[in-house]
């Protein structure tokens, strides 16, 4: 891709998912959710994902409601995988044994990998539509996991990109 012209979905939808999902990760790491050595650093979304999960109720808004539904059951994010040595996309979600948030926030994670690792031109990720249904609703969950802890909502005041 050579400029922003040829971006198929909405540009400020698209650089606000971005620039929250990086904020949040900051505020995760900084809030104590961080695993890793002197070498590297990630969130630990799992860790997250266990402090918050008794708090998570999909029924708080109508759009929340809404969000969880659409990621998790209607029109979940796929994942690339390698079968026979060729890319294709699995539509399986994360783990059966964890809790809804824990799942949500892994295919909140999905969605970002596929849009920041690329593979938007082939089918099925070729529909503009479905990108950006995916953005918000991705976007509403992360705004009500953050509302869920008071630590992570601080640092994420502080991340500046």
């Amino acid at each position: 891709m050579q400029n922003l012209s040829e971006v198929r979905v909405d540009k400020d939808l698209l650089l606000k998912f971005f620039l929250v999902f990086a904020r949040f990760e900051y505020a995760l790491k900084h809030a104590g959710f961080a695993q890793g050595d002197q070498n590297q650093i990630r969130p630990d979304w799992t860790e997250f994902a266990n402090r918050i999960h008794q708090s998570f109720n999909r029924s708080t808004s109508n759009e929340l409601a809404e969000a969880v539904e659409y990621i998790l059951r209607i029109n979940p994010p796929m994942k690339e995988v390698l079968i026979n040595g060729k890319v294709a996309w699995d539509s399986s979600l994360p783990d059966h044994g964890s809790s809804e948030v824990e799942k949500l926030l892994k295919l909140v994670r999905r969605i970002r990998n596929n849009l920041f690792h690329g593979g938007k031109h082939d089918v099925p990720h070729n529909e503009a539509k479905r990108t950006e249904t995916l953005l918000r609703h991705g976007l509403v969950i992360l705004n009500a996991c953050l509302d869920l802890s008071p630590e992570v909502r601080a640092t994420y005041g502080d991340a500046r990109i």
